[in-house]
């Protein structure tokens, strides 16, 4: 009758030992914070208007730049992204880029910071870089297909999205003010701030989801 009690005793602790051990994976499980995304609102009827032929560095609207590659930096947008929504929330990573095109080609995504930016340029520093991206036509009919990319890149709080390549589709341009800062020679991760080399009045088409640490 003791050695039972005893081991039911025995087998009571077990269990115990193991819910103590188990409770903080569930509790870490739980507290895992939701995905958000930020950059340009993309939607099924976000058109990449007067996107193609691509455009080149050397064809942005202010100051001009050589026929090479460049870093564009999103300053604005006029799709659906009012406020604080261009700019990463917090520190995290971003596990998924997308994308709308006009025509097909290939950009290398990043993330950065603008300082003293307004609609006539400013400064500009990037913290990491994505893998090459190669994207296809979105179309131009409605349902407008919206591309998107695994990715894993470390964004800090206060970021906003870019990407280097030499000319490229994904954009909507459409008359208006000034949307990107585009900076020649391209960005180099961990580099000081450099003054920017032109502007754009182009939307960037791209938005991300991140995973916030």
């Amino acid at each position: 009758m003791h050695g039972t009690r005893r081991g039911l005793f025995a087998v009571g602790l077990g269990l115990m030992v193991l819910a103590y051990i188990a409770a903080p994976a569930v509790a870490a499980r739980h507290h895992t914070k939701a995905p958000v995304k930020f950059g340009a609102l993309l939607t099924t009827h976000t058109q990449p208007s007067n996107s193609n032929p691509p455009h080149k560095c050397s064809e942005a609207d202010g100051d001009p730049l050589e026929d090479a590659s460049c870093t564009r930096l999103m300053f604005n947008s006029e799709i659906g992204s009012p406020g604080g929504r261009l700019k990463a929330p917090s520190a995290g990573t971003i596990t998924k880029i997308f994308l709308i095109a006009g025509h097909a080609g290939h950009l290398t995504p990043v993330v950065g910071f603008l300082s003293n930016a307004d609609p006539s340029g400013g400064n500009g520093k990037i913290t990491a870089k994505g893998p090459v991206l190669n994207y296809v036509s979105s179309g131009f009919d409605e349902p407008i297909t919206i591309q998107s990319f695994n990715v894993s890149i470390k964004v800090k709080k206060g970021e906003v999205l870019g990407f280097r390549s030499t000319s490229t589709s994904a954009l909507r341009c459409d008359s208006g003010s000034t949307r990107q800062i585009l900076f020649q020679p391209p960005l180099v991760v961990g580099a000081a701030p450099v003054s920017s080399g032109s502007t754009d009045d182009c939307t960037m088409l791209m938005e991300a989801q991140m995973t916030p640490a």
